[in-house]
């Protein structure tokens, strides 16, 4: 499943990430806060940080840059995508959105004008293209982000793919993925929150991969994949790709 919000606001901080991910939140703990304290939460109140099975992007148009913000012109809009293999998520999700009129997060104030339910493309080949809009992220055994120009890249695609579908219905890949035809450019994504403490500024650094390539392996993989997203941190609006 997957839903479009229609957002507006005059201006958004280039690191959006978690403004988002607090609207996810404020719209599930709206719909049931028993399932949103278990989805976030372990009982001692500490965050669990167990992968989610759902994934995000955040499209603009008519805006410009200004000191690490973003200015939307009048005519701009954003629009904030969200897709999830897990329908019990998405209709929580649905629901709450619905009822949220303003949201505010830090300085920054947004207005939902409407939500929409998207169609879902079924997907009937093992061979699919891949467009992404939000930024592919991987890390390596060692910890560090890597790129499409990575010797690891495919190793690491297929780690993610095996872990992320492994936590969500009880079983890994069933065929291992090869990818090819990759168009694809480097982007750095800069994050900054209190939960980054021990780096300077608290700033975050994120290396990731932007554009398009072909992903070949088992349809019902690929078809789970795309609904929830592909790589590292997707619940904080990484890996969600469309197909070409």
């Amino acid at each position: 499943m997957r839903i479009k919000c229609t957002i507006k606001t005059k201006k958004l901080p280039i690191d959006y990430h978690f403004l988002f991910v607090s609207l996810i939140k404020k719209a599930l703990s709206i719909t049931d806060k028993t399932y949103y304290s278990h989805l976030y939460n372990y009982e001692d109140n500490k965050a669990n940080k167990k992968s989610k099975n759902f994934t995000f992007c955040v499209l603009l148009d008519s805006y410009r840059i200004e000191n690490d913000e973003f200015i939307l012109d009048e005519i701009g809009n954003i629009y904030l995508k969200i897709s999830s293999s897990d329908m019990k998520f998405m209709l929580f999700l649905y629901n709450g959105l619905i009822k949220i009129k303003t949201h505010k997060y830090k300085e920054c104030q947004i207005e939902i004008l409407n939500v929409n339910k998207e169609a879902v493309r079924e997907i009937k080949k093992n061979k699919i293209s891949c467009c992404f809009k939000s930024p592919l992220v991987l890390k390596n055994k060692e910890e560090k982000f890597i790129d499409f120009n990575n010797v690891e890249f495919e190793k690491e695609i297929n780690y993610y793919a095996n872990m992320n579908l492994k936590n969500y219905r009880g079983y890994g890949l069933k065929k291992k993925i090869q990818v090819s035809n990759i168009n694809m450019k480097r982007i750095v994504i800069k994050e900054k929150s209190k939960e980054f403490k021990m780096l300077k500024n608290n700033l975050l650094y994120i290396n990731g991969s932007i554009g398009e390539m072909q992903l070949e392996g088992d349809k019902t993989d690929l078809q789970d994949l795309y609904d929830m997203g592909l790589g590292a941190r997707r619940s904080q609006g990484f890996g969600y790709f469309d197909i070409k």
